[in-house]
């Protein structure tokens, strides 16, 4: 894993906008990713810089690429009681997508914890190892006719995703980077937009 500091200096010295965009992308990636993508993601270090200064990597990125959608944080909790723990955290009233929670975040500036009992489905649920990655899930029923013409390609789409673990995480929340409470963040979401 490398610092987010060596990540935004990298930046600093790519001149074109559209360069910077792609570079930003990779040097996010291993700036977060597990060390070994075979990893058990619960089990490894996600972010190791305790320091990270949100508002800091934010105001970078606007200065060099005018972004329009507030990038984001993202992180998983083993329980819905450390997700409660997050200052200003919303929870739902209502039931939500995934994409919707996220979106609450980066169009509105909201800090939302949810949990399963939040989310729609089992779609949206096993993407992010809150519900099992379950036969009636891989089958892909539930996609086809919809984003899938026929049942094998729903099946294979299913198969071939990668998904976190279920049974390691209660809850997860979602939050702008600037606002830094969710320090470290597991993922930073730029809308390249």
């Amino acid at each position: 894993m490398i610092p987010l500091e060596f990540a935004a200096s990298i930046i600093r010295r790519v001149k074109e906008p559209s360069q910077a965009l792609i570079s930003w992308f990779w040097l996010c990636y291993l700036c977060v990713r597990p060390a070994n993508r075979d990893d058990d993601m619960s089990e490894s270090v996600i972010a190791s810089d305790l320091d990270f200064d949100g508002a800091a990597v934010v105001a970078e990125l606007n200065q060099l690429l005018r972004l329009r959608t507030t990038p984001i944080g993202m992180k998983m909790f083993a329980t819905k009681a450390d997700m409660e723990a997050v200052p200003r955290i919303r929870r739902p009233k209502e039931i939500h997508t995934t994409d919707q929670i996220v979106g609450q975040a980066a169009r509105n500036g909201w800090t939302v914890g949810i949990t399963m009992d939040d989310l729609v489905g089992a779609q949206c649920g096993t993407v992010i190892g809150l519900h099992p990655r379950s036969d009636e899930w891989l089958s892909g029923d539930r996609m086809t006719g919809v984003w899938y013409s026929n049942q094998e390609e729903a099946a294979a789409h299913q198969a071939s995703m990668d998904v976190l673990e279920y049974g390691h995480f209660e809850a997860m929340a979602v939050s702008p980077l600037a606002a830094n409470r969710l320090n470290p963040p597991d993922i930073c979401l730029i809308y390249a937009t």
